[in-house]
């Protein structure tokens, strides 16, 4: 009788630790969950230049779901995270965006964190979204 005493108590304590484990998922702030709703909050056209005018797309913050980037005639190259001189987008780093190309960076993955962008071979005009 202790011994299946012992067992029960020793697969219950292994399920709730697996339980515990499954609820407790770090979400990264700001990040969407599966199902939100997403409303858009803001878009604009901007103009970006070359890689000695770099520009602000986003700024940080805890509330988007989604962000979407649409360029037009021309490629650009995007950072993400708070702009410093090894982050800063340039002729070799960046994420690199297609000329005609729209693309849906979900925060779930890129998270809500500041975004800056410059045209990759000549200015551009993009237009951005945020949806929160």
């Amino acid at each position: 009788m202790n011994k299946i005493l012992t067992t029960l108590i020793i697969v219950l304590t292994i399920a709730l630790g697996l339980m515990y484990t499954k609820v407790t998922q770090t979400i990264r702030p700001g990040a969407a969950q599966n199902g939100t709703p997403a409303i858009l909050a803001t878009t604009s056209q901007v103009t970006i230049g070359i890689a000695t005018d770099k520009r602000m797309l986003f700024t940080e913050n805890t509330v988007c779901v989604s962000r979407v980037v649409s360029t037009s005639g021309q490629a650009a190259l995007l950072s993400f995270g708070v702009a410093t001189s090894t982050t800063d987008p340039g002729p070799t780093t960046g994420y690199y965006i297609p000329a005609s190309t729209t693309i849906a960076f979900d925060a779930s993955i890129w998270g809500c964190t500041a975004v800056s962008a410059y045209g990759y071979i000549a200015s551009t005009t993009i237009t951005i979204a945020e949806f929160r």
